[in-house]
């Protein structure tokens, strides 16, 4: 009896993670942010990651941590010059690997992105990102829910830069990982304009 030939286990999540980096990674570029390096070598925490820094016209530099806890960390503070806007991009930014990641597969599992999640939660909370006229959320429900709408904007964006993501997501599988001047060689220019 012949064994059917599919693709392993390893080859799936090794794919999933090049599109969810990927997705981080042109999104980040399309927002505005700098990009040092993108990764899917895997560590103890993390099939991956994306090296991004926030742009210096907001008065604070964000950088993920180093090499894939998937966390931000605050690098340099002076004032929040970005405000809300600033946070709600980095809330895009990182729902945008979990939507590309399931370009590639509609059906990926969510237990790789509760890093992912746990950090746009704290973040809106800590920056009180919230409706207009809204002072607090009455429960983590009614936070989520509002969140689902940067969900919605990151899936957009995805969705409009297909190419680019899946053109990095296919070069991160060849080479595991680039430097940002690399990735901007390969995907070109990218924009978050409708």
């Amino acid at each position: 009896m012949q064994r059917k030939m599919g693709r392993s286990k390893t080859t799936v999540a090794l794919e999933e993670s090049a599109w969810h980096e990927a997705g981080h990674a042109v999104v980040a570029l399309a927002l505005g942010f700098s990009l040092d390096a993108v990764s899917i070598e895997r560590s103890a925490t993390a099939g991956g990651y994306a090296d991004v820094l926030a742009p210096t016209e907001w008065g604070a530099r964000f950088r993920e941590t180093a090499r894939g806890s998937g966390a931000f960390r605050l690098v340099e503070r002076k004032r929040l010059t970005g405000g809300k806007a600033a946070i709600q991009k980095m809330i895009i930014y990182t729902f945008a690997g979990f939507a590309a990641q399931r370009l590639k597969n509609p059906r990926a599992s969510t237990s790789g992105i509760a890093q992912d999640f746990e950090d746009i939660i704290s973040w809106s909370k800590r920056y009180r990102v919230l409706p207009p006229g809204r002072r607090k959320f009455v429960d983590d429900d009614q936070h989520r829910i509002f969140l689902h709408n940067f969900e919605r904007e990151a899936q957009r964006l995805v969705k409009k830069l297909r190419g680019p993501i899946e053109k990095l997501a296919l070069l991160l599988l060849r080479r595991q990982t680039l430097t940002g001047a690399e990735v901007k060689r390969a995907v070109g220019r990218v924009s978050d304009a409708s």
